[in-house]
């Protein structure tokens, strides 16, 4: 893994639909922290971005954490956060649901421009994918990320999978097309004939010229709805 947006992307949607929150948990506990947070029962979105960041390798102000209202005045502090508006993919995302501080946390995984969709930790009880409102939102956490991954990097701000690609954008194609329709890919990172396939037979089922190539009209599909 790297300390870029796609490798925490990656790792996100892998966990998508889990509900061990204990996982988490256990994880954040092996840092050294109060064993409180081993408890089912919980809330564990802090902790699972806290294991995201961790797997992916990646850096984020105010991560390792499992407070949002500690991890948001860390990075208020240290001059990391921009407003909804700016969000990026990759970026860690804070919400308010009462006018006070941040109640849950998240990471985003696109900007819409009026509305952010996130895959986010503890959202009844399992990992999920959100669509939330500007409004709901305390600030988004800019990570340290290193530059980008490739420079193939599109608009949509993932790298193009096409034929002999491989890396983390690979493997976050690969589940995504595993969760759209059942594909069946192994996710190991390595854009294939069979991944080409699948690709394909998703460009055809969604209307768009079938290339093989998960770029930037491909993209959104898999990740924007």
């Amino acid at each position: 893994m790297a300390n870029t947006a796609t490798s925490v992307l990656s790792v996100a949607a892998s966990e998508l639909g889990k509900s061990d929150g204990t996982k988490y948990g256990r994880y954040y506990v092996s840092l050294g922290n109060n064993k409180y947070y081993q408890a089912k029962g919980v809330p564990w979105c802090a902790m699972f971005v806290t294991w995201v960041f961790a797997q992916a390798g990646a850096k984020c102000v105010g991560i390792p954490g499992a407070y949002c209202p500690d991890i948001y005045h860390t990075a208020l502090a240290a001059k990391r956060t921009v407003s909804a508006r700016n969000a990026k993919a990759g970026d860690v995302i804070l919400f308010d649901w009462d006018g006070g501080n941040p109640d849950h946390v998240g990471i985003v995984e696109k900007n819409y421009g009026t509305y952010l969709q996130t895959i986010e930790g503890n959202v009844s009880g399992k990992v999920m994918r959100r669509t939330r409102a500007y409004s709901t939102v305390k600030a988004c956490i800019r990570p340290n990320y290193s530059v980008s991954v490739n420079k193939e990097e599109d608009v949509y701000g993932f790298a193009q999978v096409k034929n002999g690609s491989s890396g983390n954008h690979v493997k976050l194609c690969q589940a995504a097309l595993n969760i759209r329709m059942k594909a069946g890919l192994i996710v190991d990172g390595a854009c294939g004939p069979v991944t080409v396939a699948a690709i394909k037979k998703w460009q055809s089922k969604v209307g768009l010229y079938q290339d093989g190539i998960c770029g930037a009209k491909t993209w959104p599909t898999l990740l924007g709805k």
